[in-house]
């Protein structure tokens, strides 16, 4: 299951920590987000993802299961 993530703060990181033990499966492939994300706020996911420049950039380039929107 391929996530996308609209603003990645601590709450959505908790949520996807979450998700992720139920669902080994998961894999976030892509953020939008003003700030950049240093490599150890992420460390617990499997791959880094990919920036996008916008919702629409995410949602188009990189066709998501779903969304999480912070």
């Amino acid at each position: 299951m391929k996530l996308g993530i609209i603003g990645f703060g601590g709450r959505i990181s908790h949520i996807v920590r979450e998700i992720l033990k139920k669902r080994p499966d998961a894999e976030v492939v892509g953020y939008v987000d003003p700030r950049h994300i240093p490599d150890e706020e992420i460390a617990y996911l499997r791959r880094r993802p990919e920036v996008c420049a916008s919702a629409e950039d995410l949602i188009e380039r990189l066709r998501p299961d779903g969304l999480l929107i912070g």
